[in-house]
């Protein structure tokens, strides 16, 4: 009798292996959907993704790697919290790096490859913004950030693509790079990337606006993390579908030929209709009630809003913070106290930011 053949276990998932303190926890549906185990998901939340704060994040990276049949590993999707309008709180949001665009240009066996970037002339400007200081959970007045940057005033980038054999230039658009840089929270100051980066940054905004434009019709749309960097994502609310018009119905089909023609009933004797009552004499107008009052707005406790955010420890802690104490009450606050919730409430997760 023959001895079975020996399992190669090294090709086998490894689920059996336990980690203490996990810094987000691990479920089988990993394994199953996207052959992850146990080894490769502590890889991913502590070093490909460190900054990631859901399973729910790194779900949707591996969602849209094995969509686009990319490497997750190699990192080519960031995992980028921002401020969303329409949920009046910060998320965690996945967008390509300019390495999937390459990737993905590349793959058209079309791409051959990019000249250097021209930049243009060099600006200095000063920044400056006003942010809460701290103190002991109590808020100590405000201090003054201050940042000089000098960078390129645009960046524009050629990428070449072959044609029918033919080497055709796409020139890229000019990227402005006030119109392009990330900002920390609601001020002007740049984030940290782009003042020790300014130059890179901007060239990855222009290269990846250069490629889009060499390759509509795979890249699409498709903005870059780079791009996305220190902006709101701002989501137009849907607009409610127009109910269709009510048609007549249909006509009758015609009779089929050699059938008979349909039997037409006899008329019926009617009966004249009643006369209509004598109108009713004419009553007065009836003065329409006064509207309510509108409800006054109800104050809003600033202080207590600030020590709360600056005791929350992950983009989870500001949203729960944002659901206890303002949603409740968010229909009787006026405009302008939502703009100044709002400011305090991105400023609170500009420190989320993943670079």
């Amino acid at each position: 009798m023959n001895a079975p053949a020996p399992v190669d276990t090294r090709r086998e998932l490894v689920t059996s292996v336990s980690f203490n303190n996990l810094r987000l926890p691990y479920d089988d549906v990993f394994a199953e959907g996207f052959g992850i185990d146990n080894i490769r998901w502590k890889v991913l939340i502590d070093t490909v993704y460190p900054a990631a704060k859901t399973v729910e994040s790194i779900a949707m990276a591996l969602s849209y790697c094995k969509a686009r049949n990319l490497d997750v590993f190699k990192r080519p999707i960031h995992i980028v919290p921002m401020w969303s309008s329409a949920a009046n709180k910060m998320i965690e949001t996945v967008w390509p790096g300019i390495a999937e665009l390459r990737t993905t240009a590349a793959r058209t066996g079309e791409y051959a490859g990019c000249g250097a970037a021209e930049f243009g002339p060099e600006r200095e400007q000063h920044f400056s913004g006003k942010f809460d200081n701290w103190e002991n959970g109590k808020k100590n007045g405000t201090y003054t950030k201050d940042e000089t940057v000098v960078f390129p005033d645009w960046c524009q980038i050629t990428v070449r693509r072959i044609i029918k054999g033919h080497l055709v230039d796409f020139v890229g658009p000019k990227v402005f790079w006030l119109e392009s840089y990330g900002r920390v929270g609601k001020t002007d100051v740049p984030n940290d990337m782009w003042c020790k980066r300014p130059f890179g940054q901007i060239e990855k905004c222009a290269e990846a606006a250069a490629l889009r434009r060499a390759f509509p019709e795979e890249i699409g749309n498709e903005y870059t993390a780079e791009e996305m960097e220190g902006h709101a994502l701002l989501i137009a609310p849907s607009e409610p579908e127009t109910p269709a018009a009510k048609l007549p119905p249909p006509p009758p089909p015609p009779p089929e030929p050699g059938a008979p023609p349909p039997e037409t009933a006899a008329p019926r004797e009617t009966t004249p209709p009643a006369p209509p009552p004598p109108p009713a004499p004419p009553q007065a107008a009836k003065t329409p009630p006064a509207p309510p009052p509108p409800a006054k707005p109800k104050g809003f406790d600033f202080h207590a809003l600030r020590s709360a955010l600056k005791g929350a420890g992950s983009l989870d802690d500001i949203n729960a913070v944002y659901d206890r104490m303002v949603q409740p009450i968010a229909a009787t606050l006026p405009q302008e106290v939502h703009d100044e919730i709002d400011s305090m409430v991105r400023d609170a997760g500009a420190e989320y930011w993943v670079n």
